[in-house]
């Protein structure tokens, strides 16, 4: 549970953290081509220095928004190095520390570009890492790279968009009896926030 406070300022704004550029560009594209322009959306990376984020950094980057004042921050996390360091039970417990009132954790499975799987196909393929998917996911964007020059040429979530009510639906569909499933059952759980972020001004 995050920690008491007896005061904040809020500035009705959405903090979006990831622990790499995919994230960021993808949630910035989607600003501009859905007019969210005039919403406080703040897609960022999650530290200042070092190569990449680290799902622990991601989490400490979270106080750091509960304090900026934000008011809901969504977490999005790559599960595949979860599962790689052997942090399962530390992340999880790291995780029940906020409050789901201003925190949301969402899941990608091995990683975000399950997402991006999921706007062509349902599939319950047990990925070992994000270059698996990356690689699978090449059978659909043959020219794939993950490389922040190609996503943004790409305009990736324009790429994308016109398959985006088949992505939330697949992406909804891998969450069914996920009690049941392995802990490497793939997981796109972004789908929660770009269906809230499509609905904001509709």
């Amino acid at each position: 549970m995050a920690r008491n406070r007896k005061s904040r300022k809020t500035n009705n704004s959405v903090a979006i953290v990831g622990d790499g550029p995919t994230e960021q560009i993808y949630f910035n594209q989607m600003k501009e081509t859905e007019s969210l322009r005039n919403h406080n959306i703040k897609p960022e990376l999650p530290c200042r220095a070092g190569r990449g984020g680290g799902h622990m950094r991601v989490l400490n980057r979270i106080d750091e928004l509960l304090e900026e004042g934000h008011d809901h921050i969504y977490c999005l996390i790559d599960y595949d190095k979860v599962i790689e360091e052997g942090n399962v039970q530390k992340f999880e417990s790291e995780c029940r520390r906020f409050d789901p009132d201003r925190v949301t954790i969402l899941i990608n499975n091995p990683s975000f570009e399950m997402w991006y799987v999921s706007h062509f196909t349902r599939t319950g393929k047990l990925f070992k890492n994000g270059k698996e998917v990356e690689t699978y996911l090449k059978k659909y964007i043959p020219s794939y790279s993950k490389s922040r020059n190609y996503l943004i040429k790409k305009n990736i979530y324009n790429h994308l968009e016109p398959k985006i009510t088949s992505a939330i639906s697949n992406a909804k569909s891998l969450e069914h009896k996920r009690s049941d499933k392995s802990e490497r059952y793939p997981r796109a759980e972004v789908f929660k926030l770009v269906e809230k972020l499509r609905k904001l001004d509709k």
